[in-house]
């Protein structure tokens, strides 16, 4: 009778172990995964975040800046060349182009004697 309930008693312990086992591994991965979260998804996404502000400033301060140059050229040039140079912003590609642009806005400034805004990004 006692060797009955000794082999009962072994059989509950050996189930209840892995189970319990499991649990603490279950519990050891969610701690391991919220590290990862909180020190390298975080960052991640904190750093994608100011580069991905940082490009949409920057693109907002290029167009603010040419509106603002084209609006003050407006009443001394005709509406071809007024055309022509939106179309060469929005055809715009590199570097290269945007100082091409630039260049034609200040001789044409120059041509009309007026003094244009300083670029907000040079």
């Amino acid at each position: 009778m006692i060797t009955t309930k000794l082999i009962i008693y072994e059989k509950k312990r050996r189930t209840y172990q892995p189970s319990s086992l499991t649990k603490l591994e279950s519990e050891s991965k969610n701690r391991t995964l919220s590290k990862i979260n909180d020190y390298v998804l975080f960052p991640i996404l904190i750093i994608f975040s100011i580069y991905f502000l940082t490009f949409a400033y920057a693109d907002l301060n290029l167009n603010t800046s040419f509106n603002q140059r084209l609006n003050v050229l407006k009443p001394y040039i005709d509406s071809d060349q007024e055309e022509l140079l939106i179309s060469k912003w929005a055809l715009m590609k590199n570097r290269n182009d945007f100082n091409k642009i630039n260049k034609e806005m200040e001789d044409l400034a120059k041509k009309n004697k007026v003094i244009l805004p300083e670029n907000l990004i040079n």
